[in-house]
């Protein structure tokens, strides 16, 4: 089972995120509030086709997977990061404390295999206030190929770790207010 922590304390684990959310699906619950390792309160909501956790005081952190069965893809939306400091109307800047994508990523992916869905491509979501969104256009700005500013992000690397490796540049989408990518499982 996947234990759910914060970083740098991955030897403490605070949920099995996991479990909760598999007994939130047998009760035929939606929402569940759960407590993270440093007391924050996240709201935790799941449907058939979508699970998100997203932080009760600062809703705009929020970790997010949509599953569209009819192309077997998944989606995530991840918000942990805020660029600025202290940016209007968040207590805290930087990192947030309990919501770290890698283990949600591991999360959703297992929880909707368990649902019997079949996963054939990751999409991600940077927006525009997101720190991804602003070292790839950095990246970009600088002179590398989308595809190598993709490479040097997080993200890129959690994606592979779970199998999804392929990146189409056709499937790379730069807008004004987000950047979209989907990676791709081998053929």
């Amino acid at each position: 089972m996947l234990n759910y922590m914060t970083m740098g304390e991955r030897e403490k684990p605070t949920e099995d995120l996991l479990e909760r959310i598999l007994r939130l699906h047998n009760l035929k619950a939606s929402n569940e509030i759960i407590t993270g390792r440093t007391g924050r309160k996240l709201e935790c909501s799941i449907g058939e086709n979508y699970i998100t956790l997203k932080d009760i005081k600062e809703p705009a952190f929020f970790l997010s997977a949509r599953i569209r069965p009819a192309d077997k893809s998944i989606n995530f939306s991840l918000y942990t990061r805020i660029v600025a400091k202290k940016p209007k109307g968040f207590s805290q800047s930087g990192t947030h404390p309990d919501l770290h994508p890698r283990e949600f990523i591991a999360t959703a992916l297992k929880y909707f295999k368990i649902q019997n869905f079949e996963i054939n491509t990751f999409e991600a979501t940077f927006l525009h206030e997101e720190q991804f969104y602003k070292l790839i256009s950095a990246e970009i700005a600088a002179g590398k190929s989308e595809l190598e500013a993709l490479s040097s992000i997080s993200i890129t690397r959690i994606a592979s770790a779970f199998g999804f490796t392929e990146i189409n540049p056709r499937d790379i989408r730069i807008g004004r207010n987000d950047i979209k990518v989907k990676y791709k499982l081998p053929n």
